[in-house]
């Protein structure tokens, strides 16, 4: 089964617009069997952010917080295969039970979150390894660091990051992951985040970036993906001029649903005339049926005619 056709359906329990495909595309589902929920655009950025690294020798190994069946962190370590990169891990952080209940009394931004209810998001730790195994990437460069990020990060025996991936959805989980990890993310290294367009998390990069006072510019991936360059203002790389990030990700969001609200309805269009051209050719073949039948008849009716002309002549 191809990872974007969509075939595998959705687990989401929420209702959405768009087709099946679309939303697989954009990474906006659940889908029952592939290994990743990340959409084609975030996609294609980590696989930027991880060759870009490797291009310019960003020393680090790859990380991923909240990986769920693990498809990027498969994607990471298959990149690394295809370089020939022997001397860098990818480490493979998640509970493997799902998220963790919010804590609004420490974090009042996960108030009321709800997605540690939801079983589909608790792939196992041997679920994930086989998944490796099936591409043939599970092997010493790739290290499960199973628990919550509270627990696991502040310990891990990581020692230099060039990319760190946040994908853990909740406002404690990102800041866990920014605490911990980005003080060991070599300069010119990328920070990712997978889920920024959730509120919670938003809210820890924002209030992360202003607590450290970063300000290397933060780019929008897609509706829900941002990253940036760590150092980037010191290493030389363009800042953002005009509108602020927040203005500038919710103008991108609204250009976004405006794209997909108008390529839905070129799609319904499609369809519409798809469905016009069918019913035409249908319609068409009936006709030609009527008139080959009604030829036919015709022609037995003279047929019949004939040969009773000639009994009556004998």
């Amino acid at each position: 089964m191809a990872l974007w056709d969509a075939a595998d359906g959705n687990q989401l329990p929420i209702a959405q617009e768009g087709s099946a495909v679309d939303l697989r595309a954009d990474g906006r589902d659940w889908p029952q069997l592939a290994h990743t929920m990340t959409g084609v655009a975030r996609m294609k950025n980590l696989q930027f952010c991880v060759e870009d690294v490797l291009a310019r020798g960003i020393p680090g190994d790859f990380i991923e917080t909240g990986v769920w069946r693990g498809g990027s962190c498969i994607f990471m370590r298959g990149i690394l295969a295809a370089y020939g990169v022997n001397d860098r891990r990818v480490w493979v952080a998640d509970s493997f039970e799902g998220l963790p209940p919010p804590d609004p009394s420490k974090y009042p931004a996960d108030a009321g979150d709800a997605l540690y209810t939801y079983s589909q998001l608790a792939v196992s730790k041997e679920d994930v390894q086989q998944n490796f195994r099936r591409y043939g990437l599970l092997d010493d460069q790739v290290v499960f660091l199973k628990g919550f990020f509270r627990d696991t990060l502040p310990t891990a025996p990581i020692s230099q990051l060039a990319i760190v991936r946040l994908d853990g959805d909740m406002y404690e989980s990102t800041m866990d992951g920014l605490n911990n990890l980005y003080p060991k993310l070599s300069e010119g290294g990328y920070l990712i985040v997978d889920d920024y367009a959730l509120p919670g998390c938003r809210q820890a990069v924002t209030d992360f970036r202003a607590a450290h006072g970063i300000t290397d510019p933060m780019e929008v991936i897609d509706w829900t993906g941002v990253y940036w360059r760590k150092g980037a203002d010191t290493l030389g790389d363009a800042a953002i001029e005009g509108s602020t990030l927040p203005e500038r990700y919710e103008n991108l969001i609204a250009e976004y649903h405006r794209l997909a609200t108008e390529n839905r309805l070129h799609s319904a269009t499609i369809a519409g005339l798809q469905a016009n051209y069918l019913t035409a050719a249908q319609q068409l073949e009936m006709l030609r049926s009527s008139r080959t039948l009604r030829y036919t008849a015709k022609l037995r009716d003279a047929y019949g005619a004939a040969k009773r002309t000639i009994r009556r002549s004998h």
